[in-house]
């Protein structure tokens, strides 16, 4: 079987056990996983063309920035000051939370920092691949396992722990049609903002400038470009195909129990500041514990928004904090992360 055959295969076949399966993230963690087991198994390469990567990012691209409408940004503006507080908050801990890792298990500083950061697992592991000092497997680990915790601890925390509020039926808004020229015109602004993101090296330009289009196009007032599944779920399935087939464990084997104990205790402490700083919140905004915990939890806008709506917190402001903590950790954690490590 040609090898791209091959990669396209192991990958299909791990996104749609791990549907079945009801696992997070299929079509990302399941690629990535089987993959990693054939490498193991078979003693063998998997490949995966860096241009059907960057083609993948450019997808997902525009699926992340497409949610920051305008209402969005005026909820951010109208409460900036405890949106920006608490993302910088938790940013520091999940930093902090490196910092104690690298000191404690001897894993180099940039692969822990890296790890760390809330929200950005396919960002952070780009950059990992851009930064010579960095460990990529131990990233991706580092960050999956954050990720993997995340969705399964903070919906159980917010559905039996701190709300009495339960919603089962959730309906799925009707998607209407687009008209050709909001593709056309979606298209080009995506290219034009990819290839000056590429221009002035901008970490991560595939992913960084189809977000910035999207959210610009958005604000504008244009209608933001439903994607079709198939090809929002050929992007997940290619970009865990490449996550998969940059993940080296031997690099893993002689600290292995090390990066499990602190991963899994970093994860229970940034979970632990995310309470934290979700009380403050509470206490200073007036939000429901269960909003502000969701608003400022590590996970994903789709997951902690689902859950928002499961439980009948305040969605606006769940979607506020998540949108403007994932610009945040995209636009500016990396540059701070590069700076930092330059002088390591």
């Amino acid at each position: 079987m040609p090898p791209l055959l091959l990669s396209i295969t192991l990958g299909t076949m791990g996104g749609i056990v791990f549907y079945y399966l009801c696992l997070p993230l299929p079509w990302t963690l399941g690629p990535m996983a089987v993959v990693l087991v054939y490498k193991l198994n078979c003693d063998r390469r998997v490949i995966w063309p860096v241009k059907l990567r960057n083609l993948s990012f450019m997808i997902l691209g525009v699926v992340m920035g497409s949610p920051f409408t305008l209402d969005t940004a005026r909820q951010i503006l109208a409460q900036w000051p405890a949106i920006v507080s608490s993302t910088v908050a938790m940013v520091i801990c999940s930093l902090g939370i490196g910092y104690i890792t690298h000191k404690r298990s001897g894993i180099d500083l940039s692969s822990c920092l890296l790890g760390s950061v809330p929200g950005g697992l396919s960002q952070m592991v780009l950059l990992s691949l851009e930064n010579p000092q960095a460990n990529t497997t131990i990233v991706t680990f580092m960050q999956s396992a954050r990720l993997l915790a995340t969705i399964f601890v903070v919906p159980f925390l917010a559905l039996h722990g701190l709300s009495d509020t339960v919603i089962v039926d959730l309906q799925a808004a009707a998607v209407s049609p687009v008209a050709l020229d909001v593709w056309i015109i979606t298209g080009i602004a995506v290219a034009a903002g990819t290839a000056v993101a590429v221009r002035f090296r901008v970490p991560t330009p595939w992913l960084l400038g189809p977000i910035i289009s999207a959210a610009v196009l958005v604000c504008l007032g244009m209608k933001p470009l439903p994607l079709p599944g198939w090809l929002i779920g050929a992007a997940q399935v290619s970009t865990g195909i490449y996550m998969g087939s940059n993940i080296d464990m031997m690099s893993l084997a002689d600290n292995w129990r090390s990066v499990v104990f602190y991963t899994l205790s970093g994860v229970a402490g940034i979970l632990c500041c995310s309470f934290v700083i979700g009380y403050g919140l509470q206490q200073i905004c007036g939000y429901s514990l269960v909003t502000a915990f969701l608003g400022t939890a590590p996970g994903g806008i789709g997951e902690m928004g689902l859950t928002a709506m499961m439980v009948q917190a305040d969605l606006s402001v769940v979607i506020a904090y998540q949108i403007f903590r994932l610009f945040f950790v995209l636009l500016v954690v990396p540059y701070y992360l590069r700076w930092q490590l330059q002088r390591i």
